[in-house]
């Protein structure tokens, strides 16, 4: 028993030095909050409200809806922007959009959105 104490140990040190900021919130900005999506030239426009002084750039993902994948990172865009323009997309299918604030600290919360292509 005691061969397996130590590899329990070194685990659970690990474990301990992953932080928040690795995963969504933590020490990172405030979130971003009221993301919107309306439909403008063949794509989204998104908008959201920058609720943090802190962040060195905003982090804007996408998921296509229903299909098996994970998000993927489509821009960074700089600090106080508010807005992100996704375009061309698919004509009927459906997306969803994440966006975090960032800075050395970490990341925040994520802010969601389905959007629907017209």
């Amino acid at each position: 028993m005691t061969l397996f104490r130590p590899l329990l140990a070194i685990t659970l040190a690990f474990a301990g030095c992953m932080s928040d900021s690795e995963h969504g919130g933590g020490a990172g900005p405030a979130a971003p909050s009221a993301l919107t999506a309306s439909a403008l030239s063949g794509g989204a426009h998104l908008t959201w409200s920058d609720n943090s002084d802190d962040e060195t750039e905003f982090m804007v993902m996408r998921m296509e809806d229903g299909v098996d994948a994970d998000y993927v990172v489509i821009a960074t865009v700089p600090f106080d922007s508010t807005s992100y323009h996704d375009a061309p997309l698919t004509a009927g299918a459906s997306y969803m959009f994440q966006v975090m604030a960032m800075n050395d600290d970490g990341e925040s919360e994520s802010n969601a959105i389905t959007f629907d292509a017209p």
